[in-house]
């Protein structure tokens, strides 16, 4: 049997969550959010939280640490709350093999919530499309629709691909799907060959929101990986990087171009905790260490981005499938001194083509000029709602000519969204009938 495919997420589909009403974003090995404060940046990546959320901790949680279904629902005008609705798309390089998940929720009494809907669509090649959706009667669509059965029926049938959110939702067994066979391995190829491995992809998605107050103190001995995403591990990540030559070859090279007369990094342990330090060389050429209590904010966050980015991620689980990690970072230039980006931009573009997916939100122009202008989504609000596009094809047009840098645009006009094409652009009229 072939290895389970490598998967990355390719798009994101959202419709009445929080500030955004109808979107579909198309992710690639690097993706910026480009925005002003308030365009809803952080709302388009909370949609993607959401989904791991669900898959890693459960609907209900997940929905309790947002404050219900009621705060994270869109409002219109009149006050009316509509369904929400997410969806994801994963594929792999050749885009042959590729699975679809989508789920609908309903308010229900109480100030609850009810899955609506459920879908679940996995192609591979060779394969017709295995195809499950369970509606709010229970009753389940499968293959394209041709027939319709019940939960009861598909259960018995071993029909069902994969357990997702809900108390209704699909079923994941997948040792015991079949039994011997060639219906064996059609069932393996269809579903844990492509089923498992978005599975995987989407518990394990890292949005990260480091707390300066947390990597500024010692830290307790704990697990190196993955990379907390508040940070609290820093010192177990460095550390163990610097435990592998190459790894810390590469760290203290960057460091010393991030970070203004640095020319090393150590972690050692004092009792129970971990201290980093970062060393200087004086005007005698003496070496002198600092703690990170010491450290600027802008070290000290330029310190974290560089864990995320070179953490190991080859703990993949035992059927040996090395899923690309997917790594979400808003804003990391705050804190850093300008000329810095442009090492920052680089590690970022580097990671996306080395193995990772990278998603970032900023709105400062001297990043831009360091990002390819293609990889740009511009978020804007429109009558109260969030809209992203790609960036405006006369803009890249103007960036590849050298005309204006991305920064220099944004600075001096800001950057357009190319309008979808039933939409008429915010700064054109509309077509005559």
């Amino acid at each position: 049997m072939a290895d389970p495919v490598v998967l990355q997420l390719t798009r994101l589909r959202v419709k009445n969550f929080r500030s955004i009403r109808d979107l579909d974003l198309e992710l690639g090995p690097l993706t910026v959010l480009v925005g002003p404060n308030g365009s809803g940046k952080s709302n388009v990546v909370d949609a993607l939280r959401f989904v791991r959320d669900c898959f890693s901790i459960g609907l209900e949680q997940a929905l309790l640490d947002r404050g219900g279904l009621a705060a994270v629902r869109f409002w219109t005008a009149g006050g009316r709350a509509a369904d929400v609705a997410l969806g994801v798309c994963l594929a792999d390089e050749t885009g042959e093999n590729s699975a679809e998940y989508s789920f609908t929720l309903a308010a229900a009494k109480g100030n609850g919530f009810r899955i609506k809907r459920e879908e679940l669509v996995v192609k591979v090649p060779g394969e017709q499309v295995a195809k499950v959706a369970l509606d709010a009667s229970g009753l389940a669509t499968t293959r394209g629709g041709k027939k319709k059965l019940q939960k009861t029926e598909l259960l018995a049938q071993k029909i069902v691909p994969i357990r997702l959110i809900g108390p209704m939702s699909l079923d994941m067994q997948f040792d015991r799907m079949m039994s011997s066979g060639k219906e064996e391995e059609r069932r393996w190829r269809v579903h844990e060959r492509i089923a498992w491995p978005m599975q995987t992809v989407l518990t394990r998605m890292l949005f990260y929101a480091l707390n300066l107050t947390d990597l500024r103190a010692p830290q307790k001995l704990v697990q190196e990986n993955p990379f907390k995403e508040d940070g609290q591990n820093l010192a177990a990540v460095l550390q163990h990087l610097l435990r592998n030559k190459a790894r810390a070859t590469e760290l203290r090279q960057t460091l010393r171009r991030l970070v203004v007369g640095c020319v090393d990094i150590s972690v050692e342990t004092t009792g129970s905790f971990l201290v980093t330090y970062l060393h200087y060389q004086d005007a005698s050429g003496k070496n002198r260490k600092s703690d990170l209590g010491l450290e600027s904010d802008g070290t000290i966050r330029a310190l974290g981005a560089l864990a995320a980015l070179f953490q190991n991620n080859q703990n993949s689980g035992s059927r040996e499938m090395k899923p690309k990690p997917f790594l979400a970072l808003e804003e990391p230039e705050t804190n850093i001194h300008p000329g810095m980006l442009g090492v920052l931009a680089e590690l970022f573009a580097e990671a996306s083509t080395g193995g990772k997916q990278i998603l970032l939100t900023t709105h400062s122009p001297d990043l831009l000029d360091f990002l390819p202008p293609e990889s740009f989504r511009v978020v804007e609000k429109v009558d109260g709602e969030t809209r992203v596009g790609a960036l405006a094809n006369s803009q890249i047009e103007i960036v590849r000519q050298h005309l204006f840098t991305p920064g220099e645009l944004l600075r001096a006009e800001g950057l357009h969204r190319q309008p979808a094409p039933a939409e008429t652009a915010p700064d054109q009229p509309a077509p005559a009938a």
